[in-house]
């Protein structure tokens, strides 16, 4: 592909002591990447989520270890899905967002834009309770950008971003949005 959207062909995987490989398989290129779940031999997503956690089927879990790989199986299934969606909606980011809680009644479904290479809006709605969030983010610099966000809480956070290996820091949006070495300063 071109030099600005290359291909991506990689696998992530755990092997478990019954010789089973669970993992995410990525395809397609940067700009439009193809996430999925396999397994060798072939099982179930729920079981292949499972692997992936815990390390061994669903039938040898607890029940909150069973609930929680069902939980992750179908928020990761809803985040693919608003990823393949979210371009033709003319949104950068749609996904589902557990945040940092444990809980999984703080989970949303978030929609995002760039409405200029420096800021962006995103919008969150409560799956479960009725919460919704407001975020603006503005990229200050290559390193330094602010953040806000409204709802049952209130924020405003200053990020920086720390390079490792030597890169530069690209001063994009795009770049911004990424988790690669970012660290956060919070005022609450």
């Amino acid at each position: 592909g071109p030099i600005d959207n290359p291909a991506v062909d990689a696998r992530a995987f755990v092997r478990a002591s019954d010789g089973t490989e669970a993992g995410f398989r990525i395809g397609g290129t940067v700009q439009e990447l193809d996430v999925s779940t396999y397994s060798v031999p072939p099982k179930s997503d729920s079981d292949v989520m499972a692997y992936i956690l815990f390390g061994r089927p669903m039938n040898q879990t607890s029940s909150s270890e069973g609930n929680q790989a069902s939980n992750s199986a179908a928020i990761l299934g809803a985040n693919m899905l608003g990823m393949a969606l979210a371009p033709s909606l003319g949104l950068d980011e749609a996904r589902i967002d557990t945040g940092s809680s444990s809980s999984e009644n703080k989970a949303q479904f978030v929609v995002g834009r760039y409405l200029s290479p420096r800021l962006f809006v995103g919008y969150g709605v409560g799956i479960y309770e009725p919460i919704s969030t407001l975020r603006i983010r503005y990229l200050l610099s290559a390193r330094w950008s602010i953040e806000v966000i409204t709802g049952d809480q209130q924020s405003t956070d200053l990020l920086w971003r720390i390079e490792r290996w030597g890169r530069k820091p690209q001063p994009t949006a795009e770049e911004e949005g990424s988790s690669d070495a970012a660290s956060e300063l919070g005022a609450q």
